[in-house]
């Protein structure tokens, strides 16, 4: 759009957005923890998509402190459920970075943690959307979180692939419209390509970090 000065002034192509950020990225240079300055110069763009009136949902990842993948012969349930709260972690330190830079911002959770973040509802995630604040997704592992803002931002068909049952159940309580058990299912993208869509996603979302499950 052209300005009354024959300035061109941006306007945003999406009102809602979804951001998956890494643990990694906010670790900078560290490579581990939190990096505040490198958090600080992430969310400056995202405090000028809310300026913008862009509604901004956030996913973040765990790895800067934990993998459960990586933890040898540690129970792989109990692994995860550190990686889960690596992710709250990381949820309150992008909030506090969006605070001290004047941008009003809520972190819900998965699991109940009402001392330090909100639990997840959806209607109340797009309450604040709608009022410009900023929702932060943590403890629900990376996967839950991301079908939690998918299902906020609005999208039609949220598929869950995984080999879990339980975390598949639990996939679609958290808004996914239709699972797949890869252990049960051989063409898995024959499956979403012919059967659940016309041809295919728009977007997906690896949460798993294995090469051979990505192929």
């Amino acid at each position: 759009m052209k300005g009354k000065q024959g300035c061109y002034i941006l306007e945003p192509k999406y009102k809602r957005v979804l951001l998956k950020l890494s643990g990694e990225s906010l670790a900078g240079n560290e490579k581990h923890g939190i990096d505040f300055d490198t958090v600080l110069a992430i969310c400056e763009p995202i405090k000028a998509c809310v300026e913008m009136g862009v509604e901004v949902a956030i996913v973040v990842g765990g790895g800067n402190f934990w993998r459960g993948r990586s933890s040898g012969k540690m129970d792989r349930t109990r692994a995860d459920q550190m990686g889960i709260l690596a992710t709250t972690i990381n949820a309150l330190g992008v909030a506090d970075a969006l605070e001290q830079l004047g941008v009003p911002v809520r972190v819900q959770t998965a699991i109940s943690m009402q001392e330090i973040a909100e639990p997840y509802i959806r209607n109340r995630a797009v309450r604040h959307l709608e009022k410009g604040r900023v929702v932060v997704f943590g403890c629900g592992t990376v996967g839950m979180s991301a079908i939690m803002a998918a299902k906020i931002a609005g999208c039609e068909k949220i598929i869950a692939v995984g080999g879990n049952p339980k975390s598949l159940e639990l996939a679609k309580e958290l808004g996914a419209t239709h699972t797949i058990n890869r252990k049960e299912v051989d063409d898995i993208v024959g499956t979403i390509r012919n059967e659940i869509t016309d041809g295919g996603v728009n977007y997906a979302i690896d949460t798993s970090g294995v090469p051979d499950f990505v192929k």
